[in-house]
């Protein structure tokens, strides 16, 4: 796993990272947002990165523990608007919440060699941004949804109609995968051996905001979708082996 920096960020501000795509394990975030093993603090010193996930992930033992360890929370509005205000007793500034904004339900979109996300209704995050002043930073994570082969789930197929009401109830995506094995290379469920660079793209500074009205809310939306797809064609060629994949916006 390699994490790409294109901008400098100042640890006098805070930040809201959308990444993108979720996948269906989202290794990428954990492994660049939770832990230092691609060297977050070297690259962006001063910044105190927060992974948002599940709030079920804080109810299971030991997965709990692991998760309150990295710094992460849940992944919720009254999490990110506690980090992202400076309520925090300790350091208040310099703080970056890393929300996978497609969620569950982009999980059962990753399947190796298509990148599609679900972002089109997904504009709370923003509103946050606004609320709280946080400069939003579009991430994008080249190679996420290769590290697992996924059953074919078109949307108007009985597969798909399953897992949308399997979501529904119980919050999260039910993707049917499969990767490689701990003693053999033809099935399992331990990751294929595949790259994957994750590129933090340039923040979009964003002026706090009390109660935006859904004109803001729908510009900064734009503003920040057109950076995460700039994002993806300047670097996709560096980073997918297929050149003509096209990303899809949902």
């Amino acid at each position: 796993m390699k994490l790409i920096k294109t901008a400098d960020l100042d640890p006098n501000k805070n930040y809201l990272f959308g990444i993108s795509p979720h996948g269906v394990m989202s290794f990428s975030a954990f492994c660049n947002f939770a832990t230092e093993g691609t060297n977050f603090s070297e690259k962006f010193p001063g910044i105190t990165p927060h992974l948002l996930t599940l709030n079920a992930q804080f109810s299971a033992p030991l997965m709990r523990e692991l998760f309150m360890q990295s710094g992460a929370c849940a992944a919720s509005e009254k999490s990110l608007k506690w980090i992202l205000n400076n309520k925090r007793p300790c350091k208040s500034k310099g703080q970056a919440c890393g929300l996978i904004i497609g969620g569950a339900a982009e999980s059962l979109e990753a399947h190796p060699g298509r990148y599609t996300l679900v972002l089109k209704k997904r504009k709370g995050f923003v509103k946050i941004a606004l609320e709280t002043g946080a400069s939003l930073v579009p991430v994008f994570c080249f190679g996420e949804n290769d590290l697992y082969q996924a059953l074919d789930n078109p949307k108007d197929g009985y597969l798909r109609r399953f897992q949308e009401v399997f979501k529904r109830f119980v919050k999260f995506g039910l993707p049917i995968f499969w990767g490689r094995g701990v003693f053999n290379y033809s099935f399992g469920y331990v990751p294929f051996r595949k790259p994957t660079y994750t590129v933090i793209g340039k923040p979009i500074d964003v002026k706090k905001t009390f109660a935006p009205s859904q004109e803001k809310i729908d510009e900064l939306h734009r503003k920040y979708v057109a950076a995460l797809v700039a994002l993806f064609e300047e670097h996709k060629e560096k980073y997918l082996t297929d050149k003509n994949i096209t990303l899809h916006i949902d």
